[in-house]
């Protein structure tokens, strides 16, 4: 109890003396105090699993109770492979983390879902503009493209050895994307750190599919690891608006709203435990 105190103590008036300080806003605390929590919480459940010392009653996910069912919470994580073009054709291999969760009412069948976030780097360009061939030195980057997403859909599982059990779902729900910038880098550019912001870009909260496979291998019958494949969609508008004009004496950035529809392939592995 005394370190327990003593931590949340600390951490409180750390996350205090970063607001204060301008270094933080009140939502990046309460988020990453959030994490910290339910990440402490799933460490002590999965930890429970593996050693089956549920008697020290270590955190409130020690308290669920199973029915006999395949129902499982797992952490996953694994690379996202674009399939198609999106963003002028320049994104690069994403990363994808959440936490997912089913229970089953049978022994084939249950409902699930997922939360968590994807991200796609988007990779730079020379910048091209007619009539002025100084600029070709001039990078333009993109900040990732990013969104936090729920899922529920049904599940289906067959266990067809006593180690080893495969599951299939189909899920759907929202994407909550971050908005981003257009940012120009290069020696021409007259700013004291040679960049500038040029165009900011913000999805729309969007529609998302999602299909999965996955193959588990059970250590015990609480805890496995899973290898899985999942086809996901994003369906979203992107809307452009300018924030500077780089060239003086051309018209100003036309604002501009493009429909997107983001299709990939995620890989990965997950630690399951059964419940």
């Amino acid at each position: 109890t005394a370190y327990s105190i003593g931590g949340y103590s600390a951490a409180t008036l750390t996350g205090l003396g970063r607001n204060l300080n301008n270094r933080h806003w009140v939502s990046d605390v309460l988020a990453g105090a959030g994490i910290g929590i339910l990440s402490t919480e799933l460490g002590y459940f999965f930890i429970d699993k593996l050693y089956k010392n549920k008697g020290d009653n270590l955190g409130l996910l020690s308290k669920i109770e199973g029915n006999d069912n395949p129902s499982f919470l797992a952490l996953k994580v694994g690379p996202t492979f674009p399939i198609n073009n999106f963003i002028d054709d320049r994104k690069d291999m994403g990363f994808e983390m959440a936490l997912e969760g089913a229970y089953f009412f049978s022994k084939k069948f249950g409902l699930g879902a997922e939360f968590g976030f994807t991200s796609f780097p988007i990779q730079s360009v020379k910048l091209d503009v007619e009539d002025h061939e100084e600029l070709k030195t001039v990078d333009v980057n993109y900040e990732s493209l990013g969104f936090l997403n729920l899922s529920v859909g049904p599940y289906f599982s067959h266990s067809f050895s006593e180690n080893w059990e495969v599951s299939l779902k189909a899920t759907a729900g929202v994407s909550n994307p971050a908005s981003g910038k257009v940012i120009i880098e290069g020696d021409l550019i007259d700013t004291p750190n040679k960049e500038l912001e040029i165009v900011s870009y913000t999805p729309t909260t969007s529609f998302r599919r999602n299909f999965g496979a996955a193959i588990t291998y059970k250590f015990n019958p609480e805890l496995g690891l899973t290898f899985f494949s999942e086809y996901s969609q994003i369906n979203t508008k992107i809307k452009y608006e300018a924030i500077n004009n780089l060239i003086d004496d051309e018209d100003d950035i036309e604002n501009i709203t493009d429909r997107e529809k983001i299709k990939f392939v995620t890989l990965g592995l997950r630690v399951t435990a059964f419940f």
